[in-house]
């Protein structure tokens, strides 16, 4: 009888071969580490010294009595799980066996009326049905999993169904950020450690994608990174009370299938509500949504904002795409309700419930975690009810465009100052009317004679209204700027040099400036 016989096998692993007792062939096993009975066989090869494969990692090797004691070198030296001896134990030398367990090797003896090369045959024949058991096994396991994801059996669900045949495993599944988000019958004792579990997991797999450790109590933990391209996305941590063998490791990947195509579900659901949510963005940025549309949209969104909102504008680095940073921001801020994500152009605006916790702060420490550089932050001011929703788009681009961001790339409208103030004007009607009152004749001068006006007005403001620096900006004359400026003032009835108009110049240029290039093109084309 082999040792742990009861214990789950792969069908192709030494244990399962050489269990099996095919009409004449007698196995005896002599010595067998519980690792070795555990291995997967690649192959069943007859040995000889003047073998010249040297890829044998993983083979049982078929040896005669006489050649053993070489057949276990080679073993050692090119990975082979074990040695099966020709012959009844009865013949087999005493130093062959005191060898084998020496290297750790696996031996038995094989007796039987066929040839080695039948022999080796009918072995091999074996494996090979088994694998493809297996792969029969592990297709229909992956439809199941799939019919169960579309069925909205989530992660906690796809767990459950991978590692059926294994009823003495359990498993906990993390988000990125350490929630949990799905398990398998967790026990009482490993509930109170989940925090632990998954300092673990992150442990195990500083370097690697899959690890597993011997605990001091005797269970084993096996953890796993699930990737979408190259971000992890979920830990896995597989608990069990005894040392995983290779049929516990494929059930371990299964779960990681399953839980890949469970992310998969998600971004699919994921897109779908950004289609919904971007152009309601883009009709608040542009002020073409009516008050009651908005709040029609907000509430088919499902946001539910009782104690006020924020809104976050993320100006990413450009080698990111839109999508990749609207995933992870949906995933680090489903912690405080339901986040309306979305993109316009680069930047990305998150729509949050007001939780009293600092949002803005757990998004960095997720990028950081990714280990994005450049990341900016706007926050808005707490608001309520749809109708200051665009003040608050405006008020968060307006903090993420700042060159100097405090608190780690975050930046909160209130602590801007004269920008504080601009900002809710720039989501006013009365400050289109007044930027085109002022600025319109300006740039329809500019279109029409190719002149530089609107611009020579911006670089006056830019440098304090001193001529000379101004002049020099622009690669003018004085005597030239002092013409334009003249222009300035046939055309609009004000001299910008005038301290009286100063600051209604000064005004416009500042929100002119703050509008950007899409509220230019709005106000351009009016």
């Amino acid at each position: 009888m082999i040792p742990g016989a009861s214990l789950h096998t792969t069908g192709t692993d030494l244990r399962a071969l050489w269990q099996t007792q095919p009409a004449l062939i007698t196995t005896s096993v002599l010595w067998a580490p519980a690792h070795r009975l555990n291995a997967t066989v690649a192959w069943v090869t007859v040995w000889s010294p003047d073998h010249i494969d040297g890829d044998l990692a993983g083979h049982l090797l078929l040896a005669r009595p006489d050649m053993a004691l070489l057949a276990i070198d080679y073993a050692v030296e090119c990975g082979s799980v074990a040695i099966a001896v020709l012959g009844g134990a009865v013949d087999l030398d005493p130093d062959v066996l005191a060898a084998a367990r020496l290297r750790n090797i696996a031996i038995a003896t094989v007796e039987s009326a066929l040839t080695p090369t039948r022999l080796s045959r009918q072995w091999n024949t074996q494996l090979v049905q088994a694998r493809d058991r297996r792969a029969e096994e592990a297709l229909d396991l992956h439809e199941q999993l799939a019919r169960a994801l579309l069925a909205n059996a989530g992660i906690s669900g796809a767990l459950r169904l991978a590692l059926r045949p294994l009823p003495e495993v359990e498993a906990v599944a993390y988000s990125y950020f350490g929630e949990i988000v799905g398990s398998r019958q967790p026990s009482a004792r490993i509930v109170t450690q989940v925090e632990s579990l998954f300092i673990t997991a992150k442990r195990l797999l500083h370097d690697h994608d899959w690890a597993e450790e011997t605990q001091p109590d005797g269970t084993t933990i096996t953890a796993a990174t699930v990737r979408v391209w190259r971000n992890p996305e979920v830990f896995l941590a597989f608990r069990s009370t005894r040392a995983a063998t290779d049929r516990d490791r494929l059930a371990f990947r299964h779960c990681a299938v399953a839980v890949l195509l469970e992310l998969g579900r998600q971004q699919t659901v994921r897109r779908a509500r950004r289609s919904a949510v971007e152009p309601f963005l883009r009709g608040l940025d542009e002020g073409s949504l009516s008050l009651s549309d908005a709040r029609n949209q907000l509430q088919n969104l499902g946001f539910q904002a009782v104690e006020g909102y924020r809104v976050l504008c993320l100006n990413a680095p450009v080698e990111l795409s839109t999508g990749q940073v609207c995933s992870l921001a949906e995933d680090a801020l489903e912690t405080s309700g339901t986040p309306i994500v979305g993109s316009i152009d680069e930047h990305v605006y998150c729509l949050i419930e007001e939780s009293g916790t600092d949002q803005a702060q757990r998004l960095l420490e997720a990028c950081v975690g990714r280990g994005w550089t450049g990341v900016r932050i706007g926050v808005s001011r707490v608001k309520s009810d749809a109708i200051n929703l665009r003040a608050a788009m405006r008020e968060a681009n307006i903090a993420a465009s700042q060159q100097s961001l405090t608190q780690n790339g975050i930046q909160r409208v209130e602590d801007l100052g004269i920008q504080s103030m601009l900002a809710p004007l720039l989501s006013s009607d009365a400050t289109t009317s007044f930027l085109a009152g002022l600025l319109g004749p300006l740039i329809e001068r500019d279109i029409a004679d190719d002149t530089r006006l609107l611009e020579t007005l911006i670089a006056y403001f830019d440098a304090g209204c001193h001529p000379g620096p101004t002049a020099l900006a622009l690669s003018l004359h004085r005597h030239s700027l002092g013409n334009r400026l003249d222009r300035i003032e046939g055309l609009l009835g004000m001299d910008p040099r005038d301290p009286q108009y100063m600051l209604t110049f000064s005004l416009a240029v500042q929100l002119w400036k703050e509008l950007g290039e899409s509220g230019q093109r709005v106000l351009t084309a009016e």
